[in-house]
């Protein structure tokens, strides 16, 4: 086990690969705080790693509010047989969309039916993925339409750029809106799109949360019999922030945006005036870098 730092009230991803080389292969991961070693676990209680496919690796992810601690408990058991454990994470979110280049198959999304969708790597499709090796695979032929939808936390009062990337065949249809539980068109309204890209598109979209909105939900439709594939990746939900940096008498600072995406890097530059030499970059007072 090992205990990490983290900043309180902040949405963090905590990610691994795990791979099983054969069936009696049986471990257990737990995330906690606070004296209870399982507050973050899905359920609230230690995950068995014994349903992951055998002979192949596997990621694991689980998204969760640190709330009011400062540090979580990140933990392993081996239970049964081998296991093996690699690539651990545990990052703040900056894309608040969960597994939105479905890299981990369909997890975290609600599905109306499950056969219309489904995560396909993406050169099995003679496509290149905009993110990682796979995508969401979108195909009906059903007389019914067939839903794909996800909610996630989002703060009051902020701005976010929603993206989503898209390639559709000759009788392929998407439609697609972003919006709350009880107003699925709120932030923007539905898109329809019956034409064919034969090409990846990708769409931008910026809106702005009302006082009492914390939820958005994005929804997407595939629309009855269609007749060809619809392929969708690197869906982005990502806080817009400003940046502000000052400095005090005797230099400047240049390279500020108007605007930032929460993940984006910015290049500040500072310059020492004639007699001056440059001291450092703070945050309040505390000096963070030289």
């Amino acid at each position: 086990d090992q205990v990490v730092t983290v900043e309180p009230n902040t949405d963090y991803e905590y990610s691994f690969w795990v791979y099983r080389p054969d069936s009696a292969s049986n471990s257990v991961y737990k995330l906690g705080a606070g004296g209870n070693d399982t507050l973050y676990n899905p359920g609230g209680s230690q995950t068995y790693l014994n349903n992951e496919a055998v002979g192949k690796w596997t990621m694991k992810q689980v998204r969760f509010n640190s709330g009011t601690n400062t540090s979580v408990k990140l933990a392993f058991c081996a239970y049964a047989g081998t296991a093996y454990i690699d690539n651990i994470r545990l990052v703040p979110v900056v894309n608040h969309i969960n597994n939105g280049s479905f890299e981990n198959g369909v997890n975290g999304w609600s599905i109306h039916k499950a056969t219309d969708f489904t995560s396909v790597k993406a050169s099995d499709e003679g496509l290149t993925a905009i993110d990682g090796t796979n995508v969401l695979k979108g195909y009906t032929a059903a007389t019914d339409w067939s839903f794909i939808n996800q909610t996630v936390t989002v703060k009051p009062n902020t701005k976010y750029r929603f993206t989503i990337s898209y390639n559709i065949l000759n009788g392929g249809r998407l439609f697609y809106k972003g919006g709350t539980s009880s107003a699925e068109n709120k932030f923007f309204e539905q898109s329809t799109i019956t034409t064919a890209t034969n090409g990846w598109k990708t769409v931008t979209k910026t809106f702005t949360t009302g006082a009492s909105d914390t939820t958005f939900k994005f929804a997407m439709q595939l629309r009855k019999s269609n007749t060809a594939a619809t392929y969708v990746d690197n869906i982005v939900l990502s806080e817009i922030r400003t940046v502000s940096a000052t400095a005090q008498e005797g230099g400047s600072v240049s390279g500020l945006p108007a605007s930032v995406y929460s993940g984006d890097a910015v290049n500040l530059t500072a310059t020492a005036d004639e007699g001056y030499e440059f001291n450092g970059w703070y945050a309040g007072d505390t000096k963070v870098s030289d």
